[in-house]
Parts: C-alpha cells; structure tokens; sequence
C-alpha cells in the first residue's frame, strides 16, 4: 500500500523526521515518470532494492511511503486508520467512475452509507451467497475443461469474467457476464484513465474533448447504463430476490429512517460491482503470473489437489475448509502476489 506525505518546511518551525530509504529519482519529477510508464514494475523493483518500509519522492516537498510488510499495513488500515485518509486527488479521481461510493467518500458520508450497508455484509446474508460463489467456480472449471487441448487463455480476460460472474449473482442475482466484452472493455477504458489522471501532473480539464475524455465518457455511460437496467428492472420486481440489491433498497439510517437516493444507490452498486471483481480478478491473474515463473510450485498445486486426500469441496458451514487448500498457495504465491503486485493500490494520505 501507498501513504503520501507532504515534507514540513523549517519556517514553520517543525523537526524533520526520521525517514527511511527509497529512491529519489529525477531532481524536479522525481520518480513519477517511473510510475506513470510501469507501476508495477517500480514497485517491484523499490520492494526488492528497498524491503519493506520505502520511501519514494514524487516531486519537490512531496513523498509516498510505500509499505508491504503486514505489520504497517495493519497499523495503517486496521488500527490507526483514522490517522490517515485518502488524499483528496484520489477521492476526486475515483469519484469520476464510482461517483460518492463508499470508496471514494469521506468523514460524515462514508459513516452514513456505511451503516446502511452494513446488513447486507451479516454473516447470515454471505451464507446465503456461498453457493453461488461455488456454483461460478465450477462453471469456470466446466468451461476449461471443455476447451480444445492447448488453446491458449488469456487468464486476466478469465479471471476478470470468474469474478464479474460472481460479483453480478451475489450482487444483482443476475449473471451479467453476456455483456462481459463489453463491461470488461469498458473497466479496461476507465481504469487505464484514472490511473492517468493520477499519474499524470499536467492533463487536460475533464470537460475538454480530447481523445481520453470522450473514451472515458463513453465507458462510463456504459457502466452507469447496466447499473441503472438492472435498478430499475429490480424496483419493478414484485417479489424480490434476498440478495445485496434488494437489501440495499430496503436499507434504512438506524438514526433517520431515510433510504438511498437513486443517485447513492447507483454510486453504491457500482462501487461494489467494481471493487467485487475488478481487484479480485487481478489477483487472482497475478497468483496465476507467479505460479507460471515457479513450475515446480505450479505442479505441487496441480499435484496436491488431485491427490486422493484432496480435501472435500468449501462449505461455509465448516470454516476449516474456506482457507485456500494447497499449502504452497497458502505460504507462498498468493501472498506474495498481494504483497508485490497489490490488486488495487491503497492511496492513504495522512
């Protein structure tokens, strides 16, 4: 995860901390470029010149702490996470594609919808959603198996229909992966814009016609266009289905008594049907990146699942069978892939 930090000036009378290493890059742009043009190869790179603890310069008075070591991240998101918030510039990026969601909102507002959307998140709800969970896993594993013999797979574009497959039938219970091409296309459009605008400090205003705007304009009506088709589609439904939709149309503030507009609720779901695949498909591909640079660890995966004590299928009921079987995924790919090559960077700013 990535903590951004202004440098404090003498005049003001502060002591300069402690810091700790990391590369400084070009005098005036720092390392920015080295972002902008390979993300993830500067990370990997900083982790592995750098450990655990980096500090990275940005550009003059500015610096990005970059933490993989469990220990921090637990420190910043789990017990001191009301020491740090999202930098503005982050919230008012991602709020071009998910609006005022919950990933993007701040203070008063995220409290607010947080607590409406706290029911849909009890453990007897996620029960209910765990068969179908099973049920997209298993659809994927028919799909392969059916494939011709050495077809080659683009595991990103599978992982990313897995997880839509999964996020759109707990969600919407409507699986919304016929239109995978092009909500997939349309994710791919908006996520390489933000990440632009993020990385990039001289861009063109947003209601300026450039090129990039207009693609992003158009990827967003799509998403937005699913979103409100299956909203509406939903409120006209006499007997609605128990799932997260229809939860957070009937949620209600504990303390007011007051709903989700249709603007929250849209910001909400799409929010939701972003986070619940988008980072997890990218996971997933990642883990499977890995495996493919360690063969021998790829053949114990495959050997320790077909082996006739492979344990039985995941039930919910029986926690001991929900941690990841193959003990080298437990120990060594899957976290690592978390570690190095972060699904979704966490932008905290303090």
């Amino acid at each position: 995860m990535v903590t951004s930090e202004s440098q404090p000036t003498a005049a003001g009378g502060a002591m300069p901390r402690k810091t700790i290493a990391g590369p400084r890059g070009h005098w005036l742009w720092g390392c920015m470029p080295q972002l902008q043009n390979d993300g993830p190869g500067f990370y990997y790179r900083t982790w592995r010149d750098h450990g655990d603890y980096v500090r990275i310069r940005a550009i003059p008075g500015v610096y990005f702490y970059f933490l993989t070591h469990p220990d921090a991240i637990e420190h910043v998101l789990q017990k001191n996470h009301k020491n740090y918030r999202k930098p503005v510039f982050f919230n008012r990026t991602m709020a071009y594609l998910v609006g005022q969601g919950l990933f993007s909102s701040e203070g008063d507002l995220w409290l607010r919808q947080r607590r409406l959307m706290q029911p849909a998140f009890h453990r007897q709800h996620l029960a209910k959603l765990f068969p179908l969970m099973v049920a997209a896993a298993d659809t994927f594993v028919q799909e392969r198996e059916a494939a011709a013999p050495g077809e080659v797979v683009d595991l990103l574009d599978e992982m990313m229909h897995l997880t839509l497959r999964v996020a759109s039938t707990t969600l919407f219970s409507t699986d919304i992966t016929g239109e995978a091409d092009t909500t997939r296309e349309a994710y791919r459009t908006a996520f390489a814009y933000l990440n632009y605008r993020m990385g990039t400090l001289f861009k063109a205003p947003t209601w300026l016609p450039t090129p990039r705007n207009l693609a992003f304009g158009r990827a967003k009506r799509l998403l937005d266009r699913v979103v409100l088709e299956l909203i509406e589609a939903r409120r006209k439904t006499a007997n609605r289905p128990d799932d997260l939709l229809s939860l957070l149309l009937a949620a209600q503030d504990e303390e007011t008594g007051v709903g989700m507009s249709d603007q929250q609720l849209k910001d909400e779901v799409l929010t939701l049907l972003t986070a619940g695949h988008e980072t997890t498909g990218a996971a997933l591909a990642w883990t499977w990146y890995l495996l493919g640079q360690h063969p021998q660890v790829q053949n114990d995966v495959a050997d320790e699942v077909r082996a006739p004590t492979a344990r039985p299928r995941p039930d919910h009921r029986r926690p001991s069978l929900l941690t990841p079987g193959p003990r080298c995924l437990r120990g060594g790919a899957a976290p690592l892939s978390a570690r190095v090559w972060p699904a979704a960077r966490s932008d905290r700013g303090r």
